[in-house]
């Protein structure tokens, strides 16, 4: 039959296709292009920053250097498990995530001159260090990427009192030329 030849590989890109419309349910992009110019990890800061003024966040904080300074000493400190992809994700997404979970930047401060540009685009202040009246200390990773740098992944903490802070992994992702967006949240820790 010189039709079955064609049939498997029409059967292929069927389901392939299903794994990519289940991968765009889960991740979700931007539909606006990146500003001309941008580094591709100005652009992960950035929209860091954009997602945590959307969430009602205080638009303001201190940039540390180190985690030291930034958790709580006398706090309860819940550690919420180990960092992974879940189990229901399609391998297509966890194979295209885990270069960028187990990166070795995400256990590296960040830039500071790239968080501040970032901050600075979507209108999020870094104040000063010796700001006694900071709502929130804020320390962020470097971001580790995937293959392609269309996943990125990084580490987020924020502290903003004796019982208030915590500590997250975000995911973010982009479609060439356009904007990062965080796609996923995962808590690591809270106070």
């Amino acid at each position: 039959m010189p039709h079955s030849r064609f049939a498997h590989p029409s059967v292929l890109l069927v389901a392939l296709s299903a794994c990519t419309a289940s991968w765009n349910a889960l991740v979700r992009y931007s539909d606006e292009p990146a500003p001309a110019g941008e580094g591709q990890v100005e652009g992960v800061y950035a929209a860091v920053f954009e997602g945590l003024v959307r969430g009602g966040w205080p638009s303001a904080a201190i940039l540390v250097d180190s985690l030291n300074p930034i958790r709580p000493v006398h706090s309860a400190v819940m550690r919420l498990g180990q960092l992974d992809v879940p189990g229901h994700w399609v391998d297509t997404l966890r194979d295209e995530v885990r270069p960028a979970l187990w990166a070795p930047e995400l256990q590296q401060d960040g830039d500071r001159a790239l968080i501040l540009q970032g901050a600075l685009r979507v209108g999020f202040q870094i104040l000063p260090p010796a700001d006694t009246l900071a709502p929130a200390r804020l320390w962020l990773s470097r971001p580790g990427f995937n293959a392609d740098s269309t996943i990125a992944a990084l580490q987020f903490e924020y502290w903003c009192g004796f019982r208030c802070g915590h500590g997250a992994t975000l995911l973010l992702a982009r479609r060439p030329g356009y904007q990062w967006r965080v796609w996923d949240y995962r808590t690591g820790w809270r106070s």
